[in-house]
């Protein structure tokens, strides 16, 4: 995966990029653990808790798959996106 800002470099060190990435993925992470563990809780019941979880793993794969057939690169605003994209898919999901 390319990670790449769009824009000035603005003199940020080019480690930003992986820090931006790294925290991305952590970030993700925790979100999808905690939103299946509150769907573990509310369900008691794990088969229903993944079930719960399905519509918000499609959506999140499919975000990336755009996002890489569209060669949009990871930046801070596309990167807090998809933890505001997994809360709110186990609500509406």
């Amino acid at each position: 995966m390319r990670l790449a800002f769009r824009g000035k470099d603005e003199g940020y060190p080019p480690s930003r990029n992986i820090t931006v990435a790294q925290n991305h993925f952590v970030g993700l992470s925790v979100a999808l653990l905690l939103v299946m563990l509150s769907c573990l809780v509310a369900f008691r019941h794990g088969g229903f808790a993944l079930l719960a979880m399905l519509p918000v793993l499609t959506g999140v794969l499919f975000v990336y798959a755009l996002m890489g057939i569209a060669d949009i690169d990871l930046a801070p605003a596309t990167s807090m996106t998809s933890a505001i994209a997994t809360g709110l898919g186990a609500d509406f999901g």
